[in-house]
């Protein structure tokens, strides 16, 4: 069961739990902290971060010359800043060198994270991520064994040390699962709906996924590791119904591991 929760967007320590004891008390109870996480398929949080303003990329906005008042919203529907929604998105909602810029800069966002490093940081990955906005379709195979080994170790942390892990693409299931799991009923009204859809239309997604399919993204093998324990999930609490008959996650790249 839960004593308290408390969810962020932010790197994960290397070491978790720390080495310390560490108990998190609520009231006459102490428990040990422990970490759940939902993984998106690389590319579809790539698409749906390039229109949430280029999220987690702030040395791209600063590339672009985004000012904080305009961050908060360059999106088509701001008539006020068309100049800056130009500049993001092109004059039809997408502007391929910036969506690739994009790419290359959230393509390893998970495996830095379980790494103890920001999303968009530019301190890890360097290589793949220059080639990568160069070439859309390097494929990163060939990386240094020192990121590889910081991807393993990224896959290791999902498999090993996270208590509960979901993908968005069985989001559903794996909200139910989890409910199961943690013993906290499911609110439907509150727990699956969006809270934050973007702006764009279908047509925009379906134009800037397309855009990126040929892309490799050094985060695949973890997302691979994610949508695995996540299936193990569903499974086990039972709610492998007939929406998951025959259904799997989207299809694998590996990068050499």
């Amino acid at each position: 069961s839960l004593a308290h929760a408390h969810g962020r967007h932010w790197p994960l320590p290397l070491e978790f739990p720390p080495p310390e004891p560490y108990l998190i008390t609520t009231g006459s109870h102490s428990a040990k902290p422990a970490i759940v996480g939902i993984f998106r398929h690389p590319r579809s949080r790539t698409v749906s971060g390039y229109f949430h303003n280029i999220h987690d990329c702030l040395w791209l906005h600063k590339e672009l010359g985004l000012s904080h008042e305009e961050n908060k919203d360059i999106g088509l529907r701001n008539a006020e800043h068309r100049h800056v929604r130009e500049r993001v998105f092109g004059t039809d909602g997408v502007n391929t060198s910036v969506l690739v810029a994009y790419a290359a800069c959230t393509s390893s966002c998970q495996a830095r994270m379980l790494n103890g490093v920001e999303c968009g940081s530019k301190s890890l990955f360097m290589h793949a991520w220059e080639r990568l906005r160069v070439d859309p379709s390097f494929r990163p195979a060939g990386a240094d064994d020192q990121t590889l080994a910081r991807v393993e170790r990224a896959v290791r942390r999902v498999t090993s040390e996270f208590a509960f892990v979901g993908v968005t693409e069985l989001y559903a299931e794996c909200v139910h699962a989890f409910a199961a799991w943690s013993g906290i009923p499911v609110l439907p009204k509150v727990h699956l709906m969006n809270t934050r859809p973007t702006w764009a239309s279908p047509e925009m997604k379906a134009r800037a996924d397309h855009m990126l399919s040929s892309t490799t993204f050094i985060d695949q093998p973890v997302y691979d590791a994610a949508s695995d324990r996540a299936l193990t999930f569903i499974r086990c609490y039972r709610y492998s119904n007939s929406t998951l008959a025959g259904q799997d996650v989207p299809q694998r790249h590996h990068i050499g591991l």
